[in-house]
């Protein structure tokens, strides 16, 4: 039975090592492409981060680890024609002309981004393909959040990444089938990828394991089963209000209050001050977490019409992935917990994931670099 206890060793150790290099588990690459159809005509904007141009285009001429608007006002043609270049639309096998038109500089979530508009001539057809390359070969988490305005002004989101580089636009309704499709993957991925909340959920599932290791392995499960419903429906609340703009919390914020969540409840396995109700303080904290859910979204301009499903299809991907790490962590900890190895093993992992969260904790809200890597 001791080969449990290494397992979950060897698990913990993996999150933590992954957790570390992602220091900021929400700084992944995403950038924004929004365009409008007339019938002949598409206006648009492609907004691209400075960081992401900066790896492809070397922007930072001068290699003082600062790009400036001089430096990217020195390359604006050739730069925004290379950026445009990685998007082809098509209206069936007649490829869109694109023209870029004078940048802009924005942002998102506090990070420089560059607006490149741009219009474009496109045959008329009845679908339109958009594929993307940006990026492509050089980081496969990266995405694109494509928001397409139709000619009946009507609205409609997708996601494309490395897997899915080319999407289909039409004017049927069953394309919303492929959009909600998008958005259930892009929350899979987003939780899969958010190692703060999965790290946050598997101290919740050493917590109750721990607590439990005395009874049948069926209470664990549901007393396991209580945590992560309440950590599911408070996160899922304040998804819904601060995508709809409702709650509004700063990003730096959210994610400073997401570390500090992870650090209480790995102190709260060491010196329990909540045991017969952990689903409480799961409840409580899932609703910060759910507002930095949020925050991946508002880049995305949801359209009114598919507002709540879009919403709701993201956020089934978010469970979905949840409930995969859960049905993967739970048996492996809930029996590892039982062993006599786990009395000096748990404490040395909640020790371990207290430290990290300190660490993002003091990277988020002060700007430091405490990380080694």
């Amino acid at each position: 039975m001791r080969l449990l206890v290494y397992v979950m060793a060897i698990i913990i150790l993996v999150v933590l090592q992954l957790s570390a290099r992602h220091a900021d588990a929400h700084s992944q690459s995403y950038a924004y492409l929004d365009f409008a159809e007339d019938g002949v005509t598409v206006s648009g904007r492609f907004q691209a981060a400075l960081r992401d141009l900066d790896r492809l285009y070397h922007l930072d001429s001068n290699g003082n680890g600062t790009i400036t608007w001089g430096e990217v006002r020195q390359r604006e043609a050739p730069l925004a024609q290379a950026a445009l270049s990685t998007l082809s639309l098509k209206t069936g096998s007649h490829a869109c002309n694109l023209s870029p038109q004078p940048i802009l500089i924005d942002s998102h979530g506090g990070e420089s981004y560059l607006v490149m508009p741009f219009t474009a001539d496109c045959p008329p057809g009845p679908a339109m393909r958009l594929d993307y390359s940006f990026l492509a070969g050089i980081d496969a988490q990266h995405r694109g959040l494509v928001t397409v305005t139709g000619t009946n002004g009507s609205s409609r989101n997708f996601v494309v990444a490395a897997g899915q580089r080319e999407i289909t636009i039409t004017s049927s309704q069953s394309g919303i089938f492929t959009e909600l499709a998008s958005f259930v993957g892009h929350g899979f991925h987003h939780i899969l990828i958010g190692y703060d909340h999965i790290l946050f959920v598997l101290t919740l599932l050493i917590g109750t394991a721990m607590q439990q290791r005395g009874g049948p392995l069926r209470q664990t499960f549901l007393q396991t089963a209580k945590v992560v419903t309440a950590f599911t429906l408070s996160h899922s609340v304040t998804l819904g209000l601060a995508a709809q703009g409702v709650l509004m919390i700063p990003v730096a914020l959210a994610e400073s209050l997401i570390a500090a969540t992870i650090a209480i409840a790995a102190v709260n396995n060491i010196w329990p001050l909540i045991t017969a109700r952990l689903w409480l303080m799961a409840l409580g904290f899932g609703l910060i977490h759910g507002v930095g859910f949020a925050n991946v979204l508002r880049g995305l301009q949801l359209p009114q019409d598919n507002f709540l499903l879009s919403l709701l299809s993201f956020n089934i991907g978010v469970e979905a992935g949840q409930l995969a790490v859960v049905a993967i962590a739970l048996p492996v900890i809930a029996i590892a917990a039982r062993q006599s190895l786990a009395r000096l093993a748990m404490p040395a992992a909640n020790c371990a994931i207290t430290a990290l969260a300190l660490m993002w904790l003091s990277d988020r809200t002060l700007g430091t670099s405490l990380m080694p890597f």
